[in-house]
C-alpha cells in the first residue's frame, strides 16, 4: 500500500526506443564523463579523461592555427596580387612616356638625362626676370615684343603642366604632389588673366594688369622648389622647432600685453593714443626694428622701453637658438634624409603606396624568409621602374639595413619611408624583433 500514489505523481511510461534511438543515446552517455571518484582508480580515470580534453583542445589549436595559416597565407596572396597588379599597372606605360616622364623628372646624377634639370631652371628664371622688367615703370615695356614673350612663358609652363600629367605613371599621385599646384598657378592663371586683359583692354581700368601681374614673378620662382631638395631640410628643422612653439607664443604675448599697459599708463595721449598704438610700440621694440614714427616721451615710458630692450635680446635668442639647433641636427642626417625623401617621392608618384610593400616582399623574396637581400632587393626596385641608379640603390639598402644582417624585411622599408601608415599596416604590438633591429 505504500507503493500506491496518485496518477499526478507518477511517471508516465517510457516509449520503447528504436536502434537508431540507442545507438545515439549510447554515444551520448559514453561524451559524458563520469563523475569524480575519490579512489585511486577512480583518481585514474579522471586524469585519463583530462589527459582526452587536453589532447582534444590541442587538436582543436592546431586546427586554429592552420585556420590562421590560411587566413594570413590567403592575405599575403591577396597582397602579392595586388603588388602584381601595380607592377603590371607601370609596365604597361608606353616606352615614349616612360622616356619623356624620365626626361622632365631624372635621378640626380643621371648624366644621360640631365640636362632639363640644367636648361629649366634657367628657362623659370629667364621668365622671372622679364617679369620684372614688365613692372618697372620707367622701362615701359609694354610693346608687342614684350607680350609675345609673356604669353610664350605662360604657354610653356601650362604646357609642362599638361605633359606631366598626360605621361605620369599614377594620375591619382598627380593631384597629391603640392608642386603640380604650383605648377599649375604659375601657368594657367597668368595666361587667362593676360589674355583677357589683352580682350578686354579698353573696359579695364588703367594699371590692372601690373596689380594683377605683380605676383606672377613669385610664381614663377616657386617652381623652383622641385629642384631644391635640400628645402625639405629647412622644414624639417621647423617640424622639430614647433613643438616649442605655443610656449613661445604665449611668453610674446605676456610679454607685449605687460609693456603695452605700463606705456600706454605713463605715455601721455598726444604721443600714445590708444593701446593698439602701445601695442605697436612695444612689437617693433622687441623685433629690434625701431621704426622711430613712434618714441617714448614721458622718463617712465623710457624706463620701460629700455628694460623692454633687454627683455627682447634674452627673449628673442630663445626660439633662434630652437630652431638653429633643430636645423643642425637635421644638417648632419641629411644624407640619409635625402635619400628617404626621394625614395619616398618616387614611389607615390609612380603609383605605389605603403600597403604595396608586404605583397612586393613576398613576390620577391626568392629565400621565403621575408626578408630581401641586395640582389632580391635590386631586382624589386627595377622592377617598380622608379629611374633609380644602382649606386642609389645600394645606398638606399645599406641605409635600411642599420643592424649589418644583409638583408632587409618590409618592416624596416616601412618604418624609414611611410612611418605614419607603420601601425596602420603592422601593429604596435607586433613584430618585437623587427622593431629591436629597427632601432639599432
Amino acid at each position: 500500500r505504500f507503493n500506491v500514489r496518485p496518477s499526478w505523481m507518477r511517471r508516465p511510461t517510457p516509449k520503447p526506443r528504436t536502434p537508431e534511438e540507442r545507438e545515439v543515446g549510447n554515444e551520448r552517455s559514453v561524451a559524458v564523463p563520469p563523475p569524480p571518484r575519490h579512489t585511486a582508480s577512480g583518481r585514474l580515470k579522471d586524469q585519463a579523461g583530462a589527459d582526452d580534453s587536453s589532447t582534444r583542445s590541442d587538436s582543436g589549436s592546431h586546427k586554429f592555427q592552420a585556420n590562421m595559416r590560411r587566413s594570413s597565407s590567403s592575405k599575403s596572396f591577396l597582397a602579392i596580387l595586388a603588388a602584381m597588379n601595380v607592377l603590371d599597372k607601370n609596365t604597361s606605360r608606353c616606352h615614349t612616356a616612360e622616356m619623356i616622364w624620365t626626361t622632365i623628372e631624372p635621378e640626380p646624377g643621371n648624366n644621360e638625362r640631365s640636362w632639363c634639370i640644367c636648361i629649366w631652371p634657367c628657362v623659370i628664371m629667364a621668365s622671372v626676370v622679364l617679369a620684372l622688367v614688365g613692372q618697372v615703370p620707367s622701362v615701359a615695356w609694354d610693346g608687342v615684343e614684350a607680350i609675345a614673350l609673356e604669353l610664350f612663358f605662360d604657354c610653356l609652363f601650362s604646357g609642362e603642366m599638361v605633359l606631366r600629367f598626360t605621361v605620369c605613371p599614377d594620375r591619382y599621385a598627380f593631384f597629391l604632389d603640392p608642386f603640380n599646384y604650383i605648377d599649375f598657378a604659375a601657368g594657367v592663371p597668368p595666361l587667362l588673366l593676360r589674355v583677357g586683359c589683352l580682350v578686354l583692354r579698353e573696359q579695364l581700368p588703367q594699371g590692372f594688369g601690373l596689380r594683377i601681374m605683380c605676383i606672377t614673378p613669385a610664381l614663377r620662382l616657386l617652381k623652383m622648389l622641385r629642384r631644391f631638395e635640400k628645402f625639405h631640410l629647412l622644414l624639417s628643422a621647423f617640424k622639430m622647432a614647433l613643438e616649442a612653439l605655443p610656449v613661445l607664443l604665449f611668453t610674446l604675448m605676456i610679454i607685449v600685453f605687460t609693456f603695452s599697459a605700463v606705456i600706454f599708463w605713463f605715455e601721455p595721449r598726444d604721443n600714445v593714443a590708444s593701446f593698439p598704438r602701445a601695442m605697436w610700440l612695444t612689437v617693433v621694440t622687441m623685433s629690434t626694428v625701431g621704426y622711430g614714427d613712434l618714441v617714448p616721451k614721458s622718463v617712465f615710458g623710457s624706463v620701460a622701453i629700455s628694460t623692454l630692450i633687454i627683455f627682447s635680446a634674452l627673449y628673442m635668442a630663445i626660439p633662434i637658438g630652437i630652431v638653429g639647433s633643430a636645423f643642425n641636427r637635421v644638417w648632419e642626417d641629411r644624407e640619409r634624409l635625402l635619400l628617404v625623401q626621394r625614395t619616398r617621392e618616387h614611389l607615390i608618384r609612380s603609383g605605389y603606396r605603403a600597403q604595396d610593400i608586404p605583397g612586393l616582399f613576398s613576390l620577391f623574396d626568392t629565400s621565403r624568409t621575408g626578408e630581401l637581400c641586395i640582389d632580391d632587393f635590386s631586382k624589386m626596385m627595377a622592377e617598380m621602374k622608379l629611374g633609380i641608379s644602382e649606386d642609389r640603390v645600394f645606398e638606399l639598402f645599406r641605409g635600411f639595413d642599420r643592424d649589418g644582417s644583409g638583408a632587409i624585411c618590409d618592416r624596416e622599408l616601412v618604418h624609414q619611408l611611410f612611418p605614419e601608415a607603420y601601425a596602420q599596416l603592422f601593429g604596435s604590438g607586433d613584430g618585437k624583433t623587427d622593431d629591436r633591429r629597427m632601432s639599432h
